[in-house]
């Protein structure tokens, strides 16, 4: 990857991607110490080739929000990753009309979806 910009909140988990981050002279990683939805919702759209989310599992509201705010930041020919506590279905998410799964499965608890847009191939 040219660019890869991670987005955490803690400030403990931050300075750990950092810290990792400076171990593996990883100069095209851009560490974000912000709250992800305020930082999504000021990016253009568009800005990125793959978008990889992981919210916070079982809160039903936020993993909507967060699917609202990253499904326009994916460029057109581009993937969305999500892991959720629950299977995805595109159809019963707003933010997904006109998305589709091309993979999925589970891992433990974890449920994991690649996503792109409907006649993108």
């Amino acid at each position: 990857a040219a660019r890869v910009v991670m987005v955490e909140r803690s400030a403990r988990a931050a300075a750990q991607l950092r810290a990792n981050q400076e171990r593996l002279g990883a100069r095209m990683i851009e560490i974000a110490e912000a709250d992800a939805l305020r930082l999504a919702a000021n990016l253009p759209p568009g800005s990125f080739d793959v978008v990889f989310l992981d919210p916070p599992f079982g809160d039903a509201a936020l993993l909507a929000r967060a699917l609202e705010l990253a499904a326009p930041l994916v460029a057109p020919d581009g993937w969305l990753y999500v892991e959720s506590g629950e299977a995805i279905d595109p159809g019963a998410q707003p933010a997904l009309a006109g998305w589709s799964v091309a993979r999925e499965g589970k891992a433990g608890a974890v449920r994991y979806h690649l996503l792109q847009r409907e006649n993108e191939e």
